[in-house]
């Protein structure tokens, strides 16, 4: 029978941001705005410097997910993630 997740629950995930992480996603997914690959380019904008793209930000929410979802048993699996990006997530960030 499968479990249920109460509302609230929590996990722990923890990675850090790396170089070689921005630049495998950005050649899985073909993404390869100056942005994420160009520090040269990335340092005169907003953010300072080279940031991950957002829907790696996502992929880290699935991991953390899943891994919550295995440590309590749960046998199913999430459908959908409303998401809101709040600020960059830098090289190095953790």
């Amino acid at each position: 029978m499968a479990q249920e997740l109460a509302i609230g629950s929590k996990g722990q995930f923890t990675k850090t941001v790396t170089e070689s992480d921005v630049n495998l996603f950005a050649g899985i997914t073909g993404d390869f705005y100056d942005v994420h690959v160009n520090e040269e380019f990335a340092r005169k904008t907003q953010f300072g410097g080279r940031i991950a793209h957002g829907a790696y930000s996502v992929g880290l929410v699935s991991a953390a997910v899943s891994r919550l979802l295995a440590l309590a048993g749960v046998t199913g699996y999430p459908v959908g993630y409303d998401v809101k990006f709040t600020g960059p997530i830098k090289l190095g960030d953790t």
